[in-house]
C-alpha cells in the first residue's frame, strides 16, 4: 500500500463546516467524465471513557477513533475537552483491520469506514454506519481494494478510491447507506486502472481524501518510498484529464510536501505538512499540522507545531474544532489527542479516550 501505518482519530463537526476558517493566532506549540456530476451531487492523560447521554447537542464534536480492529464514536460536548463514548461499530464478518475512516458534519454524523478483510489478503469492505446504527451496511459496487474514502459535510455524498497502483475515484449519492449515480474517473488516463504490476503501476494513488465543499475534493497523493506528490484539487465532472496531474496544490517548499488529508471546506484544507520521501534525521523539521488556502496552497495558520521529539500524524475537523493527534518521531506508540478551538493559542490534551493504539490496519 502507498499508505502508511499511522494513528487515526478522525472528527465530524456541525453543519457549517464548509465555510472558511475563522482567523485565529499563526502559530501554537504542542476526472475527465460527464460534467451534469457535479450538477448530481450540489452541502491531559488519558482516562477511563465516560458513557455518553443518549441526546445529542447542537455543538458536539463527533470523533471516530479506530483502534487495530475496531472503530468507536466518541464526542465532545461544546467547548469540551473530556471525550465521551457513544457507541461501537461493529465490523463485517472476518475484518482483521480499519484502513480508513470518515465522517459528515453534525453532531448525529453518518461515518463510514473501509474494513481490511483477513489476515494474509489484500482485501477490504467499505461499510457505511448511520447515526445510531452500530451495524451498518456494506457499499455495493466498491471494489474490494478500496484505498481511501470520504463522507460530505451533508452525509448525502460519498468519495472513495479503487486500485493502489492506478486508482480510480470514485463518486455518488449515499441515501440510506447506498450509493447511487456512481462516477468514475481514473487517476492516469494513460494506463489501464486497477493493480496490474506491468500495466497499470503510476507510482502515485491517494493517501488522504476530503470534500473540499459541496462539489470538489481535497487527495493527498503519496507515492514510492514516501515520495508524495502533494495535494491535488480535484472537480469531479469539471476537471479534464486524470485527477492525479491536475490542480496542484502546492507546498511552501520544494522539499516539503502536504500529506494526509482528511478535512477541508471549498476554501480551506487541513493537512500534515513534512518532509518529502524518507527522511530520518533530527535535523529535519517536523512534521507539523498546518491550514491551506485552496487553491493557491498558502499556510494560513499552523495548527500544531508539536514538542520536540513528537510529529503531527493526522489532523481533522473543520471552523468548530481541529483535532490532531501527535506521537514520537521514532515510534509509534503513545499517541497524544488535542483539540483546538476557534480563539485558542493552542491545543489542550482530550480525556476520555481509551489507551490504545489508534492505528490504520493497512498495508
Amino acid at each position: 500500500m502507498l499508505r502508511s501505518l499511522a494513528p487515526l482519530l478522525v472528527t465530524g463537526l456541525l453543519a457549517g463546516c464548509t465555510g472558511s476558517a475563522p482567523t485565529a493566532p499563526t502559530t501554537a506549540p504542542s476526472p475527465a467524465a460527464n460534467p451534469s456530476a457535479v450538477a448530481s451531487l450540489s452541502a491531559t492523560p488519558p482516562t477511563a471513557a465516560t458513557p455518553a447521554p443518549s441526546t445529542a447537542s447542537p455543538s458536539d464534536v463527533v470523533l471516530a477513533v479506530a483502534g487495530e480492529t475496531d472503530v468507536t464514536l466518541y464526542r465532545l460536548r461544546g467547548g469540551g475537552v473530556r471525550a465521551e463514548r457513544v457507541r461501537g461499530l461493529a465490523p463485517p464478518t472476518g475484518a482483521s483491520g480499519v484502513f480508513d475512516v470518515s465522517l459528515s458534519a453534525g453532531p448525529t454524523p453518518v461515518t463510514c469506514a473501509v474494513w481490511r478483510l483477513g489476515a494474509d489478503v489484500e482485501a477490504f469492505e467499505l461499510r457505511c454506519y448511520d447515526w445510531g446504527d452500530s451495524t451498518g451496511r456494506p457499499v455495493r459496487g466498491a471494489d474490494r481494494n478500496t484505498t481511501a474514502l470520504a463522507v460530505r459535510a451533508d452525509g448525502r455524498a460519498l468519495a472513495w478510491a479503487d486500485g493502489s497502483l492506478n486508482s480510480t475515484l470514485r463518486v455518488g449519492r449515499l441515501v440510506d447507506g447506498q450509493v447511487t449515480d456512481v462516477k468514475s474517473y481514473v487517476g492516469d488516463p494513460d494506463k489501464p486502472p486497477g493493480n496490474d504490476p506491468n500495466r497499470s503501476f503510476s507510482g502515485r494513488g491517494p493517501a488522504g481524501l476530503a470534500w473540499a465543499g459541496p462539489d470538489a475534493l481535497a487527495i493527498s497523493v503519496g507515492g514510492e518510498s514516501d515520495e508524495g506528490s502533494g495535494l491535488r484539487r480535484f472537480v469531479p465532472g469539471v476537471t479534464q484529464g486524470g485527477w492525479l496531474y491536475r490542480d496542484d496544490v502546492p507546498a511552501p517548499a520544494l522539499d516539503r510536501v502536504y500529506d494526509g488529508v482528511s478535512s477541508a471546506t471549498s476554501t480551506t484544507a487541513w493537512a500534515l505538512e513534512r518532509a518529502q520521501g524518507v527522511v530520518d534525521s533530527d535535523e529535519v523539521a517536523p512534521t507539523r499540522a498546518v491550514e491551506v488556502a485552496l487553491p493557491s496552497g498558502r499556510v494560513t495558520r499552523v495548527i500544531s507545531e508539536p514538542a520536540e521529539g513528537r510529529h503531527v500524524v493526522s489532523v481533522s475537523g473543520g471552523v468548530r474544532a481541529l483535532v490532531y493527534v501527535t506521537q514520537p518521531r521514532d515510534a509509534e506508540t503513545d499517541p497524544r489527542v488535542y483539540v483546538r478551538y476557534p480563539g485558542e493559542p493552542r491545543g489542550t490534551r482530550v480525556s476520555g479516550l481509551e489507551d490504545r493504539r489508534l492505528v490504520i490496519a493497512g498495508g
